[in-house]
C-alpha cells in the first residue's frame, strides 16, 4: 500500500512538471538536455510503467517546442518506440501519424519511410495485417524509389510473415525467395535466419517437405552462428521437429523435439513456441507408439494454453484423437464437442474445420452431416484464402500504381517547371529587349535635349553678340560725339578766350564771359558721356558673367540689391554650352523666388572654385522658409534635378526672419568641355 501510495504521490508530481509553460525553456540547447535526461529515466529507470508513461508524455511535449523539423522527428520515432514497449498502442498510432504527416511535408524521404513502417507496426500489433501490410509495402517501394535496396529486402521478411499468418503460403515463399539473394549479400544472420524458416514453414503447409527440410536446416546452421541466442536455435529446432511431424516421421520430430525442450530456459524466453513443442512432442511419442501419461501431461498443455489465453480447441482435438484410439469413445467424443463449441465461439474457422473433421470420425451415425459441414466450410476457407491472397495481390498493385501516378505527376512537376523556365526566360527576353529600346528612346531624347540646350545658349551668345555690337556703336557715337561736339566747342571757346591775351577791355571780358557759361555747356555734356562711359569701366570681360548679371539689373527704387561674385579662377570657356545654360537657369530660378517671396533687402549671388568643384551659393536676408513644405515645389524641384543632372549636389538652408541659402556643388570634370 505504501508503495502504491509512493508512486501515485510520483505521477502526481510528474503530471505538475509537465504542466511547466513553454516559455520556462529559453534554449534549444536546455530542452534538448531535458529530452535525452528523459528518455534515459524511461530506458534505465525501474519505474512502473504508468510513471514511464508520463515522462514520455512529457517528452513528447516538450518536443514540440523543438524548432528542428529533422530532430523534432526524430525524437519522435523514439517517443513512439517507448509507448510500444509501454503497451500504449494508441499514444503509439498517434506519434507515428503525426511524424508521417511532418515528414511528408518536409519531404524528408528517410522520415518518410521510417514514419511509414512505424505506423505499419501498430496495424501489425493490432492484428489489422492487411493494414500492415500496405504500409511496409508501401515503405519498400519507398526504398526501391530511393535506391536503398538492401533495405527494401528487409522489409520482405515483414511482409512474408504477414502473409504466412494469413495462410498466402506461396505469396509467402514467393515474397522472400525475391529478396533471399540480397539477405545473402548483406550477410544479416538473424535476418537470413527469419527468411530461411518462413520459406521452411510455407514448405511445410504446401507438402513439399524436403524442401522444407533443406531450408529449415539452414536456418539451424544460422542459428548456431548467431552468439548467445538459444532462442533462435529452439525455434529452428521446434520448425524441425514440425516438419517430421507432418511429414509423419514421428521419430526424427522426436529427435528435434527432444533437443528443443532441453535447451535452457526455453520455457522462460519463449513459453509459447515452449507449448507448442512439448505439445508435439507429447503426440509425436503417441503416434509413435508410446502410449504413457498422455492425458496428464495434455491436461498440462491445456493448462498453458490457458495461462497463454489460447483457444483449446486444437489440444481438445488431439485429445479427443488420443481418446479415440484408445477406445474411449465417449471421451473422444466429448472433447471433440468441446473443440468444436470452442472454435465457433471463437469464430475459428481453420479449428471449426478440424472440429468436424474428427466429428466426423467420431460420430459415425452423423458422419454425413459433419462431412457436409466440413466440405462447405473448407470451400469457405479455400475462397477467404483466395480472397486474403488477391488482397494482397491487390496492394502490391495499389502501391505499383500509386508509385506510377506519384513518377507521372513528377513527370508533370518536370514539364511544368521546364515550361515555367521557358516562360520566364522569355519574359525575361522580352523585358531586357523592352528595356534595350526604352533606354534607346532615353538616350535619344537626352541627346537631343542636350542638341536643344546648346541651340538655346548659341542664341544667347548670339544675343549677346548683338548686345555687343549695339554697345560698340554706342561706343562709337559716345566717342563721335566726344570729337565732334564736346572737342569742337572746347576749341572754340579756346580759339574765343584767345581774344583776352590781345584785348582785355571791357567789351572783351564781357563777351569772353559768356563762352564761360558755354564752358558750363560743355561741362554738363561731358558728365553725361562720363555717366555712360563709367559702365564701361566694370564691365566684365567675360560673356557668361555679364549674362548673369543681365539677370536682373539694380536701379535706385528697388526694394532688393542684387550683388555678384564670380572666382577669376574660373575658365568658363571650357565649360560645356550645357552645363552653362543649366548654372544659368539655376541662378536665375533662385534669383526670381527670393525677389517673388524672400521680401529681402540684399541678395548675393556667388560662383567661386574650390579645389575642382564649382561652388554656386546664393543668399538673401528674408523672411526664411519651411523647407520640408517646399522641398516638393516645382521651383526648387527644378533646381535639383539641374544639379543632379550636372552631377552636382543640391542644399537648401533657411531660419525664421534670418533668410535663405542654397548651395549647389558640381564637380568640375562633370561639366567641362
Amino acid at each position: 500500500m505504501k508503495k502504491q501510495i509512493f508512486w501515485l504521490l510520483v505521477s502526481i508530481a510528474l503530471h505538475f512538471v509537465s504542466c511547466e509553460k513553454p516559455n520556462d525553456i529559453n534554449k534549444q540547447s536546455a530542452l534538448i538536455d531535458s529530452i535525452v535526461y528523459y528518455n534515459q529515466e524511461i530506458r534505465t529507470s525501474n519505474y512502473p510503467d504508468s510513471v514511464k508513461k508520463i515522462l514520455n508524455d512529457k517528452v513528447l511535449r516538450l518536443n514540440g517546442f523543438n524548432k528542428n523539423d529533422s530532430i523534432r522527428i526524430k525524437n519522435n520515432d523514439t517517443i513512439a518506440y517507448n509507448y510500444y514497449k509501454l503497451d500504449f498502442f494508441n499514444e503509439y498510432k498517434d506519434v507515428a501519424k503525426r511524424n508521417l504527416i511532418e515528414s511528408i511535408k518536409t519531404k524528408d524521404t528517410s522520415r518518410i519511410i521510417k514514419s511509414t513502417i512505424n505506423y505499419g507496426h501498430y496495424f501489425l500489433r493490432n492484428n489489422i495485417k492487411d493494414s500492415a501490410y500496405f504500409y511496409f509495402d508501401k515503405a519498400q517501394q519507398l526504398y526501391v524509389l530511393n535506391n536503398q535496396i538492401f533495405e527494401s529486402n528487409d522489409l520482405s521478411v515483414q511482409k512474408a510473415s504477414i502473409q504466412y499468418y494469413n495462410g498466402d503460403y506461396l505469396g509467402s515463399e514467393t515474397t522472400i525467395l525475391k529478396s533471399l539473394s540480397f539477405l545473402k549479400k548483406k550477410n544479416d544472420v538473424i535476418k537470413l535466419n527469419v527468411a530461411y524458416s518462413i520459406v521452411g514453414l510455407c514448405k511445410i503447409e504446401l507438402k513439399d517437405f524436403d524442401e522444407a527440410i533443406y531450408y529449415l536446416k539452414l536456418a539451424l546452421e544460422l542459428a548456431n552462428n548467431i552468439d548467445d541466442d538459444d532462442i533462435s536455435i529452439s525455434i529452428a529446432l521446434n520448425n524441425l521437429g514440425l516438419v517430421y511431424f507432418k511429414k509423419e516421421d514421428y521419430s526424427k520430430a522426436i529427435e528435434y523435439y527432444a533437443k528443443a525442450i532441453k535447451i535452457k530456459d526455453f520455457k522462460k524466453n519463449n513459453f509459447q513456441i515452449y507449448t507448442y513443442a512439448k505439445q508435439n512432442l507429447i503426440l509425436s511419442r503417441f503416434y509413435n507408439g508410446g502410449q504413457n501419461n498422455v492425458e496428464e501431461e495434455f491436461n498440462e498443455i491445456i493448462e498453458n494454453y490457458n495461462e497463454l489465453n489460447l483457444s483449446l480447441a486444437l489440444p481438445k482435438i488431439q485429445l479427443s484423437e488420443y481418446f479415440f484410439r484408445q477406445n474411449q469413445l465417449k471421451k473422444s467424443q466429448e472433447s471433440a464437442l468441446e473443440a468444436y463449441n470452442i472454435s465457433v465461439n471463437k469464430n475459428a474457422f481453420r479449428d471449426k474445420l478440424i472440429s468436424l473433421k474428427q466429428l466426423t470420425n467420431v460420430f459415425p451415425e452423423k458422419a454425413k452431416y459433419y462431412s457436409n459441414e466440413y466440405i462447405k466450410l473448407s470451400d469457405s476457407i479455400a475462397a477467404v484464402d483466395k480472397k486474403i491472397q488477391n488482397t494482397f495481390a491487390r496492394i502490391e498493385y495499389r502501391v505499383d500504381e500509386l508509385n506510377n501516378e506519384n513518377e507521372v505527376l513528377a513527370q508533370q512537376n518536370k514539364q511544368i517547371i521546364y515550361y515555367a523556365l521557358i516562360g520566364i526566360l522569355l519574359f525575361t527576353l522580352g523585358f531586357v529587349y523592352f528595356w534595350q529600346k526604352q533606354k534607346q528612346k532615353q538616350l535619344l531624347f537626352e541627346n537631343n535635349q542636350q542638341k536643344s540646350n546648346e541651340q538655346i545658349y548659341q542664341l544667347m551668345l548670339d544675343q549677346q553678340v548683338k548686345y555687343e555690337e549695339g554697345r560698340t556703336i554706342e561706343k562709337q557715337r559716345i566717342a563721335k560725339e566726344l570729337h565732334d561736339g564736346v572737342m569742337n566747342k572746347l576749341a572754340a571757346i579756346r580759339f574765343n578766350l584767345y581774344a583776352l591775351k590781345r584785348d582785355r577791355t571791357d567789351k572783351t571780358i564781357v563777351n569772353c564771359l559768356t563762352y564761360v557759361d558755354e564752358i558750363q555747356t560743355v561741362e554738363k555734356e561731358i558728365r553725361t558721356l562720363s555717366h555712360d562711359l563709367s559702365k564701361e569701366v566694370f564691365e566684365k570681360s567675360n560673356n557668361f558673367e555679364a549674362i548673369i548679371q543681365a539677370i536682373y539689373w539694380n536701379n535706385d527704387e528697388d526694394t532688393t540689391k542684387i550683388s555678384y561674385h564670380f572666382d577669376p579662377k574660373i575658365k568658363w570657356e571650357t565649360f560645356s554650352a550645357e552645363a552653362k545654360l543649366n548654372c544659368y537657369r539655376i541662378i536665375q530660378e533662385s534669383i526670381i523666388n527670393c525677389l517673388k517671396y524672400a521680401q529681402a533687402k540684399n541678395c548675393s549671388v556667388s560662383l567661386t572654385l574650390e579645389d575642382t568643384v564649382l561652388v554656386i551659393k546664393i543668399s538673401d536676408d528674408g523672411i526664411g522658409l519651411d523647407t520640408q513644405k517646399v522641398k516638393s515645389g516645382i521651383g526648387l524641384k527644378n533646381i535639383k534635378e539641374r544639379a543632379t543632372f550636372l552631377k552636382g549636389k543640391f542644399k537648401i538652408f533657411s531660419t525664421t526672419n534670418q533668410g535663405t541659402t542654397l548651395f549647389i556643388n558640381i564637380p568640375i570634370n562633370k561639366i567641362t568641355v
